[in-house]
């Protein structure tokens, strides 16, 4: 999987309502999720504010990442007129050179489609499974931490089961913990590594998905580890942070039935760790089955 490459709109498709409504029985899950603070999620307008305003945070990537094929088009476009102003343009020449602005205008195509999907205000639906390995990619694919000098290393389990949890509240939690990531490294003195690892791989004896999002920036002292989910602590400036983002972070996760913590110290990184219920394979084929 490659967060770099270009790819197509992808037809929007309902997804399969295949995980339980009812809390996990016969484990840890329940009484785990309960400690960690879990519950319903009970203002959906907040959590659109805070996608709002982590779409500002990333929007001068974006806008980056847009103006990379406009440029490419732009310089194909100027050079075909002067051929043609020439008599030059043979006609294999002209076919290469569409063809490019067809796949940069795929790439320009897909950003604008999925950043209006991602900025959708709408309810979750309760019962609804994901595919982790896409939300990813589509998450990197909106934030170019490449445009940054950070590099990605993926390590990835494939095939990854589904996993309870609406998509779009899903991949706000991976926007949000690689925004904060990029902000962590772009705090580093210039020539220092900057490094996000994000590793992905079943429990099976959890019925569970663990992923983590791990950073080499400047990592936090303990006082402000145990604070990160408070609702409105933050300790960015007034214009950078509104102190909900990791707070909506760990609601989204509880809410998916899931659990979340944070390992951290001065000059060690960041390490954010979740896991996620698995949806159940005969319950993924039927509910499939019922929107075909």
């Amino acid at each position: 999987m490659n967060p770099n490459t270009t790819r197509q709109n992808k037809p929007e498709t309902q997804e399969p309502a295949c995980c339980p409504t009812s809390e996990r029985k016969g484990d840890d899950w329940s009484e785990a999720r309960l400690q960690n603070g879990g519950g319903p999620l009970g203002d959906s307008d907040l959590v659109h504010a805070a996608r709002l305003a982590a779409l500002g945070q990333i929007a001068a990537g974006i806008a980056h990442e847009m103006n990379q094929p406009l440029a490419a088009i732009q310089m194909i476009v100027t050079s075909m007129l002067a051929d043609i102003e020439r008599g030059e343009l043979p006609i294999e020449r002209a076919q290469q050179w569409l063809n490019t602005v067809n796949e940069q205008i795929g790439r320009i195509s897909w950003i604008i489609g999925h950043l209006r999907s991602f900025m959708r205000n709408e309810e979750p639906e309760p019962r609804a499974c994901a595919a982790l390995g896409e939300i990813i990619e589509d998450a990197l694919g909106l934030l170019q931490m490449r445009s940054h000098g950070i590099s990605v290393e993926l390590d990835i389990e494939e095939p990854l089961p589904r996993v309870c949890g609406d998509a779009r509240r899903l991949e706000q939690v991976l926007v949000n913990l690689l925004s904060n990531a990029r902000d962590a490294l772009d705090a580093l003195p210039a020539g220092a590594p900057r490094l996000v690892r994000i590793r992905a791989h079943t429990h099976p004896e959890r019925d569970a998905v663990a992923f983590e999002v791990a950073d080499s920036g400047p990592g936090m002292p303990e006082a402000v580890r145990k604070r990160i989910f408070e609702p409105f602590f933050t300790t960015k400036g007034v214009s950078k942070g509104t102190g909900l983002g990791l707070s909506i972070v760990r609601t989204i996760v509880h809410d998916s039935g899931g659990l979340i913590v944070v390992e951290s110290a001065p000059g060690a990184g960041t390490t954010f760790r979740i896991e996620l219920p698995t949806a159940q394979p005969s319950s993924v084929e039927a509910a499939e089955e019922q929107i075909r």
